[in-house]
């Protein structure tokens, strides 16, 4: 849990720790705003929707890249993520800020996929949940 500290200028310091162990902090007017802005974020680090705010300003693309840099998969794997994030995901959303991204979006690629998939092979099914998107 954060902490909230009153400062010099009358204002309300909340503090909290984001998943990664960083210090964050955010100044509000009312006690009771940095009350709700502490419980808010508790709850989004415990349903796992915390989005950090130095990191909304990223875009999908430059995401996909350290996503792709950091994550350690077979090399089938590897190849099958890249070729998902060249051909489908970066077209559509690599210059989007990542906080931007909605499950329209998402839900507009997917679609996107299947039609081409079906004029492929017309086993749209099959195909189509091998790239299914799952939002909370």
């Amino acid at each position: 849990m954060g902490s909230i500290d009153k400062r010099d200028s009358g204002k309300w310091r909340a503090r909290w720790r984001d998943p990664s162990g960083r210090s964050q902090s955010k100044v509000f007017a009312r006690k009771i705003d940095a009350e709700k802005h502490l419980t808010r974020v508790e709850h989004d680090k415990l349903v796992g929707t915390y989005i950090d705010v130095s990191s909304s300003r990223i875009t999908y693309a430059e995401w996909a890249e350290q996503y792709m840099a950091t994550t350690p998969n077979r090399a089938t794997t590897a190849a099958r993520d890249r070729n998902a994030l060249k051909v489908w995901l970066v077209p559509h959303l690599g210059d989007m800020r990542l906080v931007a991204i909605t499950p329209a979006h998402v839900r507009r690629v997917v679609d996107a996929m299947s039609a081409r998939l079906k004029q492929l092979d017309g086993n749209q099914q099959t195909r189509r949940d091998q790239y299914k998107c799952e939002w909370r």
